[in-house]
């Protein structure tokens, strides 16, 4: 079987969900290739994911890159898609960023009837939240929208990270039945030290309270500008705010410039580099509170379950999959609208951290392991192949615990 995955970006988990996925499919794939745009083989992820003697048989760098947004950047995605589909003709197309695709099965139907539904299988994964009917009534409007679009696509499996949402349009039979699973969020399953032993290792103080964000600190929307902007106001040196993972070059020029002596007294902590999944891992597992704060996402964040599965509490906005979690699981806080203070943060700091003991819980980070991500795309390419599988564990099985 000719198994053929598409991803033009590089950045993000666009990469290591790939390689997640391949993993799996490796041992009953008679080719494996992978198509993508030219910059990527080029950068640092790839050779972090690639790089290790993994062996894929095709690299394919001739797929337009993304550098525009909304249609244009769905158009792109699509066209490139199907140029190879027709170069390679694949057996099976795995897409595990496939968000532009649903925009496009509703703008140019013609195009993606005659392109790409007529051909081969696809598995899909969607990473915006579209099927959450949170926020303005536009956007219930599109989402309703963008679920009944998916019908279009008779060829593809499509998968949810958000499994709350899922449950909700089955419920509705907005989709055809089985049309769309839930992938779990990937989480490494690495040997954690305790929390000193992680700051020892990272270089950061080994005493102190420490309230940290980490991720892609690239973009402004996790929220560091309102706390930085709290502790400015507030003069607080209850704790220190430590920002974990490569910042921009705007946030690194602010920084220098504004909190020189922040980051001389340790009240702002910086591990300014790309961080590894065990370096990510350990930088959250050294906080005493991480904060995921938000703003204008519906989306789900893995960062939420990386603290999750050190046992790091998080602090989070009260809206869509955030809010459905957090009432489920013992994950941390939520916090409504409004700016966050240095007093509130200090108080959760002295609150007795949510008991993360539960069957339930234990539950969900099982099922978000890379291994359990591989298996669910795996599952149905094996049965086509009659290729012996471990069987994926599900959603249901999280919540409710029967398989």
């Amino acid at each position: 079987m000719h198994v053929m995955f598409y991803e033009p970006r590089g950045t993000g988990h666009h990469l290591p969900y790939v390689r997640h996925a391949a993993t799996c499919l490796r041992s009953f794939c008679t080719k494996l290739t992978f198509v993508t745009s030219a910059n990527v083989p080029k950068c640092e992820l790839f050779r972090i994911n690639f790089g290790d003697g993994f062996q894929l048989d095709q690299v394919d760098a001739s797929a337009p890159a993304l550098k525009s947004s909304g249609f244009e950047k769905s158009q792109i995605f699509c066209e490139g898609l199907a140029a190879a589909l027709h170069k390679h003709r694949p057996n099976r197309v795995y897409i595990p960023s496939a968000d532009q695709l649903v925009l496009q099965a509703g703008l140019r139907p013609r195009f993606f009837t005659k392109e790409i539904s007529r051909g081969c299988p696809m598995e899909c994964g969607i990473h915006e939240s579209i099927f959450r009917r949170d926020g303005s009534i536009k956007r219930m409007f599109l989402t309703g929208l963008r679920t009944l679009l998916l019908n279009r696509i008779t060829n593809a499996q499509f998968y949810t990270f958000d499994g709350f949402a899922h449950d909700v349009v089955q419920n509705l039979r907005l989709v055809s039945p089985g049309k769309v699973g839930v992938m779990p969020l990937v989480v490494p399953q690495v040997k954690m030290p305790s929390q000193f032993e992680a700051r020892e290792i990272l270089g950061l103080p080994t005493q102190a309270n420490i309230v940290g964000i980490a991720g892609a600190l690239a973009h402004g929307n996790k929220g560091y500008d309102e706390v930085l902007r709290a502790m400015q106001e507030q003069n607080s040196n209850d704790f220190s705010l430590l920002l974990a993972g490569r910042l921009s070059d705007k946030l690194r020029s602010r920084l220098m410039a504004d909190f020189t002596s922040w980051l001389d007294d340790g009240r702002l902590l910086l591990l300014d580099r790309f961080l590894s999944d065990y370096h990510l891992l350990l930088a959250i597992r050294a906080m005493n509170l991480s904060l995921a704060l938000y703003r204008n996402f519906f989306n789900v964040s893995s960062i939420v379950m990386l603290a999750a599965s050190v046992g790091t509490p998080s602090l989070v906005p009260r809206i869509g999959w955030f809010n459905d979690m957090f009432k489920e699981f013992p994950l941390g806080w939520t916090i409504g609208k409004g700016h966050v203070s240095t007093s509130y943060l200090s108080q959760l700091l002295n609150r007795e951290i949510p008991d993360q003991s539960s069957e339930k819980l234990r539950r969900l980070v099982k099922f978000s392991t890379s291994e359990n991500y591989a298996a669910t795309w795996a599952e149905q390419a094996a049965k086509s192949v009659g290729a012996d599988h471990q069987p994926a564990l599900k959603w249901r099985w999280v919540l409710q615990g029967n398989r």
